[in-house]
């Protein structure tokens, strides 16, 4: 049975009343693109200043808002609700509708992961790209399989896990931050 993806568009500055309002739909998640401050985030975040091309060329006004909603929920009805909550919050949008096949859920992750030239010797590539330009020089090529990475005490946290116990932090009680440092 095939889901549906609703892509709410929006001026960037009403991002978030936008994802609040979506989550007014479908409690249990959204995902937001919003491109606005790409490179300050990456810098304050994962400490880097290599962004992919295609993600530097994203449209830095509009931010979309990403629902999916499963047959059963009606989405017709989710997309109406919707226009009328925007309208009544006096945002701008336009609501695209897509069916979203179960197998694209277990695949769509890959298209963010391509080789990565390293120095002028060494190519690192998911295991599923098998076409790649080499730049016509010699490169070791290093497959890296999904979920290969090693854990190991006391090294550095990835971005990913500082930017959640960040957030984390945050978002616990008083009481809560006690038990967790052991008080």
């Amino acid at each position: 049975m095939d889901w549906t993806e609703i892509k709410i568009t929006v001026d960037t500055k009403d991002i978030d009343t936008a994802g609040d309002i979506a989550n007014m739909v479908v409690p249990y998640g959204i995902y937001i693109e919003d491109y606005s401050d790409l490179e300050r985030e990456a810098m304050e975040i994962a400490h880097i200043d290599l962004i992919d091309e295609e993600l530097l060329a994203k449209d830095r006004t509009k931010g979309i808002v990403h629902i999916y909603i499963d047959p059963q929920d009606h989405p017709q009805e989710a997309a109406a609700f919707l226009t009328e909550r925007l309208a009544a919050a006096g945002i701008e949008n336009e609501i695209d509708l897509t069916p979203c096949k179960n197998a694209d859920w277990e695949n769509n992750w890959k298209q963010y992961f391509h080789p990565i030239k390293i120095g002028e010797r060494l190519l690192i590539r998911p295991t599923w790209e098998d076409e790649y330009d080499a730049d016509g020089q010699s490169r070791d090529d290093t497959t890296l399989p999904r979920g290969s990475r090693k854990k190991h005490k006391g090294r550095r946290k990835s971005a990913r896990r500082r930017l959640r116990e960040r957030h984390t932090r945050y978002s616990l009680s008083p009481a809560r931050r006690g038990e967790r440092n052991g008080r």
